[in-house]
């Protein structure tokens, strides 16, 4: 029976497995593109190394994923398909730096046809990354059920429907972060991942991760009672100049 050592010895599949391993979940193409390649030859080795079983696929619109076999989980697979694509990522990040948007503000910020952003939007709703901030008597709250204790400072008009990051605890969208910083040599823009990753870092050390920074107190009258709230700001003060000076696209 031949071993994965036996499987590899080929120099081109020993460069293929460990490109894969690095940059999983990229298609064909963009592997023979990454790697200087030709196509048919990255085809005849990927095709070997499936029959071992050493590389799965995984079906995306239309495009073959390729992964090392057990290497990525199930959810890792579908985040990465989806932060690859340049309007879901630039989506992530904007609700990210700014907290909360409406489909039409983020189809003004992406200059993308709103049809398109709903259709993104539904599809990271259904996969627990966002979702709608709930909105009573005017008021946007930041979280949902038994943690509605936050309000988002914003003037809600008529029906509109905001959108922000679900909250999953740190866990989950850690995993994001760390996926994105991870694999951001597969992305089309890595000054943007790089910059992401030092806004984070910079808002661990001074507290406001949560986009926490600058909160303060206000009371509301909410089933006849009077509540205090925290109130989180829609914006920091230099998100303007964060989205001004990394313009569209951000992700490939």
């Amino acid at each position: 029976m031949l071993s994965k050592d036996n499987i590899l010895k080929l120099e081109i599949r020993q460069e293929l497995y460990s490109f894969i391993n690095k940059n999983p979940g990229l298609h064909v193409r963009e592997i023979s593109r990454k790697m200087n390649v030709p196509l048919g030859t990255v085809r005849h080795h990927l095709n070997y190394l499936k029959k071992l079983d050493v590389i799965e696929e995984k079906k995306y619109k239309n495009k073959k994923q390729i992964f090392i076999t057990g290497k990525v989980s199930k959810e890792d697979k579908e985040l990465l398909a989806l932060f690859r694509k340049k309007i879901p990522c630039q989506i992530y990040l904007h609700l990210t730096f700014g907290f909360i948007f409406t489909r039409k503000e983020l189809s003004e910020e992406l200059e993308v046809d709103p049809a398109t952003i709903s259709y993104y939007l539904k599809k990271m709703i259904s996969m627990g990354i966002i979702e709608e901030a709930p909105v009573e008597n005017g008021n946007i709250f930041a979280y949902s059920g038994a943690k509605r204790h936050a309000l988002i400072e914003r003037k809600v008009v008529g029906r509109e429907i905001f959108y922000k990051k679900k909250f999953q605890g740190n866990k989950f969208h850690s995993k994001i972060y760390k996926l994105l910083i991870t694999h951001k040599n597969s992305m089309s823009d890595k000054k943007f991942i790089d910059a992401y990753s030092e806004y984070l870092k910079n808002m661990y050390k001074i507290g406001a991760v949560g986009n926490k920074a600058g909160t303060r107190r206000k009371t509301i009258v909410r089933d006849g009672k009077k509540i205090s709230y925290e109130i989180i700001p829609h914006e920091f003060d230099f998100i303007d100049v964060v989205l001004d000076f990394f313009k569209p696209p951000f992700c490939a």
